[in-house]
């Protein structure tokens, strides 16, 4: 049974525990965060999410008790109802198990179920490719295959935009 429930402050030296260099933080923030990530950022993060009116959700992952996942939603435009997924992570103690696909499905259910959103839009960076194929086979599709490029140590990341219908 897997369920998504409001990330709180309690968790977040669990998922500190998740992202072991600058890489890893690079490839699951974008450049949302710096190196090292510290409760400060993530404190600064809940700041403005999981409220009632919040148009940003902080979410954990949970499979038998236990969290095994992280993601964020971002509600981009209420009148289009469309959201963005963000910051989506599995712990790495718990790969190649099919989280990342329960997860994917876990969220879609819930944005269109409790929050009336149609569009789910995200970016991934192009080498993921395990993670576009994840997203493909879960109903997502390449809009834009070269959204923007980031930098790091002498390589040129492009991040590729994805997006998926829900109904």
């Amino acid at each position: 049974m897997y369920q998504l429930e409001k990330f709180t402050r309690k968790d977040i030296p669990h998922l500190i525990s998740w992202i072991p260099n600058a890489k890893a933080l690079l490839i699951w923030s974008g450049s949302g965060y710096d190196w090292p990530l510290d409760k400060n950022q993530l404190e600064q993060t809940l700041l403005k999410a999981n409220y009632s009116n919040s148009t940003y959700l902080l979410l954990k992952f949970i499979s038998d008790k236990s969290v095994v996942g992280y993601i964020e939603l971002k509600i981009l435009n209420p009148k289009e109802r469309a959201a963005r997924i963000g910051r989506l992570i599995i712990d790495p103690e718990m790969r190649s198990r099919g989280l990342g696909k329960e997860l994917i499905n876990s969220i879609k259910e819930y944005a269109r179920d409790k929050l009336d959103i149609q569009i789910l839009t995200l970016g991934v960076f192009n080498f993921n490719q395990n993670a576009i194929a994840l997203y493909e086979k879960n109903g997502f599709i390449i809009t834009d295959p070269k959204n923007k490029t980031i930098d790091f140590e002498n390589e040129k990341w492009d991040l590729v935009l994805m997006q998926c219908q829900l109904q």
